[in-house]
């Protein structure tokens, strides 16, 4: 018997394509960037989550296509030349050809001591629509974890930005003063994040709404401190400040968002890396009685109190170097430092104080004697 001519259908190849290896790449990606992006803010538990949630869910899809899926796959089809000239036997492959019909294949006649088999094999596995639709499921719930987790990683972001550059503010303020043997003033303030950023005059914080840093660093034109050293100053302590005109601007103010000028970060602790020194009330620039005598308005050129932000907790540098917030009896005073606590907030809501040193927090030191500068971070 020989096996009639055209009897089996062409070749049917179910296999996975570059596109479909990218779609897997594309879904598997956000979630290790994620991750990455959590352990890099100190949150281990919430990277090791959404690291491991792709690879768990291609492993419930993989187990359920073992369980359930169809044993679809490329079946080869036997040579249509061959040298054979015995007897042929018809071998019937358990494949659904999708129209109730099964696929009948010719193998010649071989003698039981031959150890070929027939050459139906399935080399590749595809997934079904049902179990498409589950794993996109899976990741369509995933995925509503992803926004608040990007949120975090951001408000995070923020405050590390906020420190960084407060602290690299004082530090190009100090180095002024000394270089150009002037005196050097930077202004900290609190405003009301939903303000929009070009509203004038910009609201101050208050304990129902902050949430945006405002930072600017002026220098006294004539080179002077800008007020004559008495037994007590008066408030505001400027001899002429001519709506600022007496005041020259050492570049563009700094806007900081999700970032909370507090009064305290809780119980210094003995120990660790927020262990540093104590500062007073009127020497922590969140607190209310640190208010300065010698305030400025921004932009330059309008009078106090009336410019788009008002700067009341200002931080002075000599030409040597020495850091002050002038009050009206501390001429010949040196604070041994003062300090400047940030804590993270989501928008314009207030955090409340933390209770121990903990969390999205950090602080700034200015040491009174030198101007040094140093951040402290849980």
């Amino acid at each position: 018997m020989t096996p009639p001519s055209g009897s089996c259908s062409p070749t049917r190849e179910v296999r996975r394509t570059g596109f479909e290896r990218l779609i897997g790449y594309c879904i598997i990606a956000p979630f290790l960037i994620v991750g990455a992006c959590l352990s890099l803010v100190g949150d281990f538990r919430g990277a090791i989550i959404f690291v491991s949630l792709p690879f768990v869910t291609l492993a419930v899809a993989w187990s359920l296509k073992a369980r359930f899926g169809p044993k679809e796959g490329r079946v080869r089809q036997p040579e249509e030349k061959s040298d054979h000239a015995g007897p042929w036997r018809a071998v019937t492959c358990p494949c659904d050809l999708g129209n109730g019909a099964v696929w009948t294949k010719y193998l010649p006649m071989v003698s039981p001591k031959s150890s070929q088999s027939p050459p139906a094999s399935l080399d590749h596995r595809a997934f079904s629509l049902v179990e498409l639709l589950m794993v996109v499921a899976i990741i369509g719930i995933v995925l509503t974890f992803l926004v608040p987790a990007f949120t975090s990683i951001k408000t995070a972001n923020d405050l590390t930005n906020a420190t960084n550059g407060v602290a690299g503010t004082l530090e190009r303020a100090r180095t002024y003063a000394m270089a150009n043997n002037l005196y050097v003033y930077v202004g900290i303030a609190e405003v009301n994040a939903d303000v929009a950023v070009e509203t004038v005059p910009q609201s101050p914080a208050t304990d129902n709404g902050g949430g945006r840093l405002a930072v600017a660093v002026v220098a006294v034109r004539d080179g002077t401190r800008g007020y004559d050293l008495l037994p007590s100053l008066p408030d505001p302590a400027w001899t002429a400040y001519s709506s600022g005109a007496a005041l020259i601007p050492l570049g563009k103010p700094e806007m900081y968002e999700n970032v909370h000028l507090a009064k305290t970060l809780g119980p210094i602790p003995a120990r660790g890396s927020m262990a540093r020194p104590a500062t007073s009330g009127t020497y922590s620039l969140g607190n209310a009685v640190c208010k300065s005598i010698t305030p400025f308005s921004w932009p330059l050129g309008t009078a106090l109190g009336s410019g788009q932000y008002n700067f009341e907790k200002v931080i002075q540098f000599d030409p040597q170097g020495v850091a002050r917030i002038q009050y009206a009896t501390n001429q010949d005073i040196i604070a041994g430092w003062m300090e400047v606590a940030l804590q993270q907030t989501h928008g314009s809501m207030i955090p409340p104080e933390p209770a121990t040193p903990t969390g999205a927090i950090a602080a700034i030191q200015v040491d009174g004697m030198t101007g040094a500068v140093r951040v402290y971070r849980p």
